[in-house]
């Protein structure tokens, strides 16, 4: 049955790709910059979503105005659970670009890769987002630098906090979870050695996908470490509470959640495990 369920949703997935390649080639660029690909952008990311089998729950009110938003990275769901919201600039590693199809894709699309390890490389990446920001352009980040299994986060990188106050726009953060049961789904997760194609088949095989995303609402302080370890505390106090769960799990009916995106029984996949997978990589 999941063989069926995941070959199902494979040619249901494939249209969406070929639209979204074919505008990306006529029209690349920023497409976060522009009102009305910000307006397919989330409408495509809901239907991907729906393709995937995942439900997205959305929690707190997302700000309107331009800011950053700072979110724990488990999955690269991640992106399309976001998009499905607020289609965002993302920052991404430089090895996704690397990616078949999906870095294409991201390219076409303006997302920014940073190449890990410079600190010049980081700075111009900064000043880049802090340009998009004064343009009224959301950018999404994952402070983390790497992925998890989501039950609790890892160290932030403050670099990226910088383009905010160089900008003067607030910064929102969100937390991600995957939930199962009344634990986290262990399949949705990427980290560790997964690789993107064998990960992207367990994701079509599972049943019950959920993605919950909690907007908490802007984090103020005056320089970029304290903004970093505000949105930390406010992301932890949120997702803390689930442990990991086994895939098998049954799961537990959704409480006062809001669906943003795909049918009332969907989720989303998955948040990296212990030796996480370097994602959106600031540096400190």
């Amino acid at each position: 049955m999941g063989t069926l369920r995941a070959l199902l949703r494979a040619a249901a997935l494939l249209p969406h790709l070929m639209l979204f390649a074919a505008l990306a080639a006529l029209w690349p660029g920023q497409w976060a910059a522009c009102p009305w690909r910000r307006i397919f952008l989330r409408s495509w990311a809901r239907s991907v979503c729906r393709s995937l089998g995942l439900r997205i729950d959305v929690r707190g009110r997302p700000m309107q105005e331009p800011r950053l938003l700072a979110a724990n990275h488990v999955s690269w769901l991640d992106i399309l659970a976001l998009w499905s919201v607020e289609p965002a600039c993302f920052v991404a590693k430089e090895e996704v670009d690397a990616w078949p199809v999906v870095g294409w894709l991201a390219s076409r699309a303006g997302t920014l890769f940073l190449k890990r390890g410079s600190s010049i490389a980081a700075a111009c990446k900064v000043v880049q987002a802090a340009c998009l920001l004064k343009r009224g352009v959301p950018v999404a980040v994952f402070p983390e630098g790497t992925s998890s299994l989501g039950a609790s986060t890892r160290r932030f990188h403050a670099a990226f906090f910088e383009a905010a106050l160089l900008a003067g726009v607030e910064v929102e953060a969100v937390a991600l979870r995957y939930p199962r049961g009344r634990g986290l789904s262990l399949v949705v997760p990427f980290v560790g050695d997964d690789l993107f194609g064998p990960h992207l088949w367990r994701v079509l095989r599972q049943k019950g996908l959920r993605a919950e995303l909690e907007f908490q609402g802007p984090v103020r302080a005056a320089e970029r470490r304290s903004l970093a370890a505000a949105a930390r505390e406010r992301i932890d106090g949120v997702i803390s509470g689930l442990p990991a769960r086994c895939p098998g799990s049954s799961s537990a009916p959704a409480s006062r959640a809001r669906t943003a995106s795909g049918p009332r029984a969907r989720p989303a996949a998955a948040g990296p495990g212990s030796r996480g997978r370097p994602s959106a990589a600031p540096t400190p």
